[in-house]
């Protein structure tokens, strides 16, 4: 039987959050999160492999026993897609070099970034030719970004040390998803790009075979992070990310909306699901990135009725 758990896991969390933040301290709470999370996802990923772990996670976080003999909701299809879909094969996609290739043949290369170099290792990346401001990033995994706005202001042994740890690791090995699988570990340095007004506004839009559903648009990263989720008519979405902080107020339509819709749903066509992100910066359009299991499907909460909607559109292939 399907069901959702609305209330009891998420009140025991909050309470045994709150005994242990008292008892220990904010600091050594986080320290401790970290490290029991840690060791436990390593001994039963180890022991029982990834499934097991996934489905313990998707019941902490989403309040309900996941199934993926029979999935239903798009959270559980997230998860399903991992273990019995095709996004193995989706690597080139993801890849942030290669991907470049995928975007530039389906609605051109006025839309990319403009790339500094590609680099197999540390050596290879020379520093003293690079440009005064650049974005450092990892081919192979999320959110494995380096900004630097002044490199005669940067600490380079640090970066190296943080590039080289990159490229010694497996982000599939490291979250397991397999999308990022067959990525190769490379360094891409692109040009560095920002909003006049120092908030660069990232939009993520959901779509379903093709199809544009709804809209993410995050921002504020320097402060402290907001996202919010709306859909084609600019309504709030009853879908969040409790670890990120809504908007005072929904952000104002973009200029450009019917645009990244048009290209969004052109680089979505051949998927079943895909979220397409772009920048938008003086009214031009920049591609961000491709993205097959958002947070690996544990960041996000959806109600009962959008999870079942959404996961509708999603076929078991």
């Amino acid at each position: 039987m399907f069901k959702f758990n609305k209330t009891i896991n998420p009140l025991v969390r909050t309470h045994m959050k709150k005994i242990t933040v008292k008892l220990l301290g904010i600091g050594n709470w986080l320290k401790l999160r970290h490290s029991v999370a840690f060791v436990s996802r390593s001994v039963l990923v180890s022991l029982f492999g990834w499934k097991l772990w996934d489905e313990l996670r998707f019941y902490y976080y989403h309040g309900y026993k996941l199934n993926l003999k029979n999935p239903r909701t798009f959270l559980e299809k997230l998860q399903w897609q991992k273990y019995y879909g095709k996004i193995e094969e989706y690597s080139k996609y993801i890849d942030k070099y290669e991907a470049r290739k995928y975007i530039e043949h389906v609605i051109g290369n006025k839309y990319l970034v403009p790339i500094v170099g590609v680099y197999d290792t540390v050596k290879e990346i020379p520093f003293n030719k690079l440009p005064v401001s650049f974005v450092i990033k990892a081919t192979h995994g999320s959110d494995w970004n380096i900004i630097i706005k002044d490199k005669n202001k940067a600490n380079w042994r640090d970066c190296c040390k943080k590039i080289n740890k990159w490229l010694k690791t497996s982000y599939y090995k490291k979250t397991g998803e397999i999308n990022y699988k067959n990525i190769k570990p490379r360094i891409i340095i692109e040009e560095y790009i920002n909003e006049p007004s120092g908030n660069l506004l990232d939009y993520k839009l959901w779509c379903f075979n093709g199809k544009f559903q709804f809209i993410g648009i995050h921002g504020d990263r320097h402060i402290k992070a907001k996202a919010m989720l709306l859909d084609a008519d600019w309504n709030l979405l009853p879908i969040c990310y409790p670890e990120i902080a809504k908007w005072e107020q929904i952000p104002l339509r973009p200029k450009k909306l019917p645009e990244l819709i048009e290209l969004a749903e052109k680089l979505s066509a051949i998927f079943a699901f895909v979220r397409v992100d772009f920048y938008c910066i003086d009214d031009k359009i920049i591609f961000g990135e491709l993205t097959f299991t958002p947070g690996n499907g544990f960041n996000i909460r959806f109600n009962k009725e959008l999870d079942l909607k959404y996961g509708a559109l999603i076929p078991l292939i």
